[in-house]
């Protein structure tokens, strides 16, 4: 098991200030936030990746994930504006390319509110539909395509791990297939363990934070009503050994190096 962080919590920050807290905190690697200043999929040509590379080399920290923001306008593969989606799957190619460009084995994606009075079938087509042009692309740049499930009340169209095996079943790829953000099966009432047993091929990426099962808030991972030591035993139980990725957002954008010195702290005495 290896522990890595999403770098959206230090965007007031350059890329590298995450690098080098991941070197020096004892991270394994760094979820890479794709949106500027970070590593915006547009932004990706080859003297960026070039960079981010020797970053990844210099301070000896992987990327395990590539993240191209999704949670906010204009982008949604669910949308009712063909121009929308149609840019949404564009931008998501791009990003395929630019996770191997940068040497990421995998890309994260998630599918933000289709809007209200919204037909769910069709938002449904629209969303598997645009997956299966990503997850072509996907399949010639050798990407896995990592599915985020989301809270209700950020999207009903993913947001449990029926829903991801529906999508698995639906996109239809080899490179398909999805992880685990622990803020979210307390929400919607069912055991973390789905996940490791239900979904197809399994999970090999956890997004870790403290959660209340009443808001989709990302906690820092000692607070919440999670037992962090028994969720570990589930996932040693079940043969887990991918990554586990920090995401504290809102209230700690204040100080990064602060919450994830707090985080690894806690980490080191249950792992």
């Amino acid at each position: 098991m290896k522990l890595s962080f999403l770098t959206l919590l230090a965007k007031r920050y350059p890329l590298e200030y995450s690098f080098r807290l991941a070197s020096d905190i004892g991270f394994d690697g760094v979820e890479i936030w794709g949106a500027r200043p970070h590593a915006y999929p547009f932004d990706i040509d080859e003297d960026t990746a070039a960079q981010i590379r020797n970053l990844s080399k210099r301070f000896h920290v992987e990327i395990p994930m590539y993240t191209p923001e999704l949670l906010a306008y204009p982008y949604n593969l669910a949308s009712s504006s063909e121009k929308e989606r149609d840019d949404t799957i564009r931008y998501l190619k791009t990003a395929v390319r630019a996770s191997a460009m940068i040497d990421c084995p995998a890309m994260l994606v998630s599918c933000d509110h289709p809007g209200y009075g919204r037909n769910s079938a069709e938002c449904w087509q629209y969303l598997t539909q645009g997956l299966r042009e990503v997850c072509t692309e996907a399949e010639k740049q050798g990407i896995a395509i990592r599915m985020e499930p989301l809270g209700l009340n950020t999207s009903p169209i993913v947001s449990n791990s029926d829903d991801l095996v529906r999508l698995i079943q639906d996109v239809d790829s080899p490179a398909f297939g999805a992880m685990m953000d622990m803020a979210i099966p307390p929400l919607v009432a069912e055991p973390f363990s789905e996940y490791t047993d239900k979904i197809p091929g399994g999970i090999d990426y956890i997004h870790l934070c403290g959660c209340d099962g009443i808001y989709e808030t990302h906690l820092q991972i000692t607070e919440g009503d999670v037992n962090f030591p028994a969720l570990f035993e589930i996932l040693k139980s079940r043969g887990y050994d991918g990554w586990c990725s920090v995401e504290i957002l809102e209230p700690y954008y204040r100080d990064p190096e602060l919450y994830l010195r707090q985080a690894m702290a806690y980490l080191r005495t249950i792992i």
